[in-house]
């Protein structure tokens, strides 16, 4: 019985939430479409966070492989016993 309450629940939230999340980016994108010149900074603000997400995940990745011990993934190596390892390439 909890099960089947709990799946409709569900159920009845994700119908809401998608119709809701669909509606207002179908409004924004007719707005985009159909909307007059002056409205370019709308344009603008809604785009930018696009771009502000590439940035964000850029510097992420940055961060993860920056050399020397300092970036995420050469200091986890560091901890378990990995790092400073040097190619011998003769």
């Amino acid at each position: 019985m909890v099960f089947r309450k709990t799946l409709w629940t569900t159920l009845i939230f994700t119908l809401c939430v998608t119709a809701f999340s669909v509606g207002i980016g179908w409004s924004l994108a007719l707005l985009c479409a159909f909307a007059p010149k002056r409205t370019s900074i709308f344009r603008l603000m809604i785009f930018a966070t696009f771009g502000i997400f590439e940035a964000v995940a850029a510097y992420i990745w940055v961060s993860i492989f920056r050399p020397g011990e300092v970036g995420l993934l050469n200091g986890l190596l560091t901890a378990v016993g990995m790092g400073q390892r040097r190619h011998l390439s003769r």
